[in-house]
């Protein structure tokens, strides 16, 4: 039983405290309210992402993290990212983590050489894949940034999700041995914040 619930706690994302020490998961950051946020995303610190090698960047979002305010629209925390040149369409997929009982909600903005938006991948779009939220778009030719930012429609809003986890023991006796499987489930309850974790991904199309 103890194994499981150490699976579970891997599976969630949820940072303990250690012997040798450590810190507990920041709680989930709701409100902006009294930053600073610039009308455009600093595009000169965005972080390269590659095709060859394919190289996950993951980012920490929190409350000291870059925010942008667009005219006419929300604040958002956000991580900049640029695409690679390629003369092919490819894969960008972006994943947002538990942290605690918190989880980042997402939204992608793909943007050309100038900083412009061109099209948006709304949090609606992303999907549960075990603990993780995550959405895949296709690159298009002219496309050479990609933010990711908090989509404030979320914030607050809470997610339950039932998480297992397995273990196996091997018993014997003179006549032979025998394994004897446990498993476990724990709902757990996620709430949607402006903090937590990203990873983006850029992979070659898978060929046919």
């Amino acid at each position: 039983m103890r194994r499981s619930l150490v699976k579970l706690g891997v599976l969630l994302g949820v940072t303990t405290l250690s012997a040798c020490g450590g810190a507990p998961s920041p709680p989930p950051l709701l409100s902006l309210d009294g930053r600073s946020c610039a009308a455009e995303p600093d595009l000169a610190r965005a972080l390269l992402l590659t095709l060859e090698p394919v190289k996950p960047v993951a980012v920490v979002l929190g409350a000291n993290t870059a925010c942008w305010e667009p005219v006419g629209g929300p604040k958002a925390i956000y991580a900049a990212f640029q695409l690679p040149e390629a003369s092919h369409e490819y894969l960008i997929t972006g994943e947002s983590a538990p942290a605690g009982l918190g989880l980042f909600s997402p939204r992608l903005v793909v943007l050309d050489a100038a900083g412009q938006p061109l099209r948006e991948i709304p949090r609606d779009s992303f999907q549960f894949h075990s603990a993780l939220l995550s959405a895949g778009v296709r690159a298009h030719q002219g496309e050479r940034y990609l933010i990711v930012a908090s989509d404030p429609s979320a914030i607050g809003k809470s997610e339950s999700r039932i998480a297992s986890s397995s273990s196996v023991s091997t018993t014997c006796v003179r006549t032979g041995c025998i394994n004897i499987y446990a498993g476990h489930e724990a709902t757990t309850t996620l709430v949607y914040a402006y903090n937590g974790s990203i990873t983006v991904t850029a992979r070659p199309l898978p060929s046919n």
